[in-house]
């Protein structure tokens, strides 16, 4: 293209004037911009959701550039000769489809986003596979769109795009409905299924407390949100098959004997599957909880259908097949308790030490900090048993799940000072000295 009769003295005027119409009308979308961007500052300020914010921030650079292409494609409407109009209309038509591609992969990056930020709030999910695996995918396939349009607009003739355009008209618009209908299945369900399932826990709560059914809330939908996904990406998956001609009857026959072969060479797993689901189903246990299963006590870091994951007092993390689950012992499911004897020596007035035990544990009620913990009042029980160093008194009090360690070493700090400031002595272990036969002292000298 010769750009030299653009600026002869004689064009010159005519390529003034289509300049700066050009800047006005970019001008004019700057304004525009700066409106719309305003408004939508306002809207973010109302709202919870980060999406505008993180919307406002990504879209930037790309609105900067709708800008301007308008003041260029004025520039363009008015200034070019009618027998350069072909090369510059192959020019603007690719600068536009690549400014639209890139839009696309904005606006999509920053709904992935906004969808780790603000929804997805797992370490690892389905759900954050299937986001990351967009972030890389969507760009990828609007660069190959990009890349085909703009051969198509250059007008190249091969055979190999022939055949691509005939299979993009022909699956283009099905795979792309398909696509994005998982897509809003997929994000409808992390949506959808957590509050149904905290609607039902909260509607069947059988007197659990606030931090029970979070925990039992918690345990179902990483669960049952995973199940429900898995099976849409099966049913996308084999539709995605369907359009690329693929016998999908000899698949789902393969896939059966596959999994009859696989069932039967792993009955252990089938096993650990059933078990979980019965585990998750009967809300034996929940995500917080302390639990003992398979001889090994810790608090619940994740549950799913194969297996339980444990984390020790020593920090150890331990990871318990379903199927070696026998017998789970919940040590806060609804409530805790304390549960522990004190031994007090034999000459002390037992009565008196019952009183004394009794105060602190009402006081302990009383006190704003602990009766956060405590649900009743800590007291003696009975006399358990009459030992060899002392009295031994069982105490016995309800805590809030899990509240019961922390309470019982505030109560015997408690206990303590009490004891002696009362005067009560702690039962010491004795030991009694006897000699049948006494030594004969030596004589005197």
């Amino acid at each position: 293209m010769n750009w030299e009769p653009y600026f002869n003295q004689e064009a010159l005027p005519h390529t003034a004037l289509a300049v700066l119409a050009g800047v006005a009308v970019a001008a004019l979308a700057f304004v525009l911009r700066r409106i719309f961007y305003r408004y939508i500052h306002r809207l973010a300020s109302n709202t919870k959701t980060p999406f505008n914010d993180i919307l406002l921030h990504d879209t930037r650079l790309v609105t900067l550039l709708w800008c301007i292409w308008p003041g260029l494609y004025t520039i363009y409407r008015i200034a070019v000769r009618p027998e350069d109009t072909a090369v510059v209309n192959q020019i603007a038509g690719i600068i536009f489809m690549v400014l639209a591609a890139y839009t696309i992969v904005v606006i999509v990056n920053a709904l992935l986003r906004w969808y780790r930020r603000d929804i997805s709030k797992t370490s690892w999910s389905l759900e954050n596979f299937i986001a990351g695996f967009l972030v890389f995918a969507v760009p990828v396939i609007i660069t190959a769109l990009l890349a085909v349009g703009i051969l198509n607009h250059l007008n190249v003739n091969h055979n190999l795009l022939t055949s691509v355009n005939a299979w993009l008209e022909t699956h283009l618009a099905s795979l792309a409905t398909l696509f994005l209908l998982t897509v809003v299945l997929l994000l409808m369900i992390r949506r959808i299924v957590p509050r149904l399932i905290r609607n039902t826990v909260y509607k069947t709560h059988d007197e659990q407390t606030e931090e029970d059914m979070r925990k039992r809330i918690g345990t179902l939908t990483g669960v049952i949100t995973t199940g429900v996904q898995m099976v849409v990406i099966f049913i996308f998956v084999t539709m995605i098959l369907s359009e690329f001609d693929y016998n999908i009857s000899a698949l789902l026959t393969s896939a059966g004997v596959i999994a009859l072969a696989i069932s039967l060479g792993a009955q252990s797993l089938i096993k650990d599957l059933i078990s979980g689901f019965f585990i998750i189903v009967e809300n034996h246990y929940r995500i917080g909880d302390y639990i003992k299963i398979a001889s090994v006590a810790g608090t619940v870091e994740s549950i799913n259908l194969r297996k339980t994951v444990l984390r020790d007092s020593d920090g150890a993390l331990h990871v318990v097949p379903s199927s070696a689950i026998s017998v789970a012992s919940n040590y806060t499911n609804k409530l805790s308790r304390i549960n522990f004897s004190v031994s007090v020596d034999y000459d002390t007035n037992i009565e008196k030490a019952i009183e004394v035990i009794n105060r602190v544990g009402q006081d302990m009620l009383r006190d704003p900090v602990w009766s956060k913990r405590l649900r009743t009042a800590p007291r003696v029980t009975r006399v358990d048993k009459l030992s060899d160093t002392g009295i031994d008194l069982l105490l016995g009090g309800d805590t809030y799940p899990g509240k019961q360690w922390e309470s019982m070493g505030e109560l015997r700090l408690r206990l303590n000072k009490a004891f002696k400031a009362e005067g009560i002595m702690r039962a010491v272990p004795l030991t009694k000295l006897s000699f049948e036969n006494p030594p004969t002292p030596p004589p005197l000298s």
